[in-house]
């Protein structure tokens, strides 16, 4: 990235799977912050796992879990992605993106939007 968000004056970035969508309108909801709510709610978990599997590293949490595993944390994955969606279209300041097709493409559309924004 090249902007330098903290002249920006743009405090955190949260990545946590477990924050909720309303806990997060209620606690990062002001008008100042920008949120955006990163899913893969367009992908089954099965293509999920492949997708996965073909781009693992040894370097990656989902190479060093047995395939049971993995496949249930796809499958949680993506129903909490889609309930995200639908949680996320009631509230204006929180922006859904879907990630399951083009990630690095839709991270880059993600700091060009940030760019904008500061």
């Amino acid at each position: 990235m090249q902007k330098d968000l903290r002249k920006a004056n743009i405090g955190i970035i949260i990545d946590d799977t477990d924050l909720d969508i309303e806990n997060c309108n209620d606690v990062y909801g002001e008008e100042e912050n920008i949120i955006y709510c990163l899913g893969t709610s367009e992908i089954t978990p099965k293509e999920m796992q492949r997708k996965i599997m073909e781009y693992d590293t040894e370097d990656d949490w989902s190479s060093h879990v047995p395939n049971i595993i993995r496949t249930m944390l796809c499958e949680n994955i993506v129903r909490e992605s889609k309930e995200n969606k639908r949680k996320c279209e009631k509230f204006n300041n929180i922006k859904y993106i879907e990630t399951s097709q083009n990630r690095e493409k839709v991270l880059n559309q993600i700091v060009k939007d940030l760019e904008d924004k500061i």
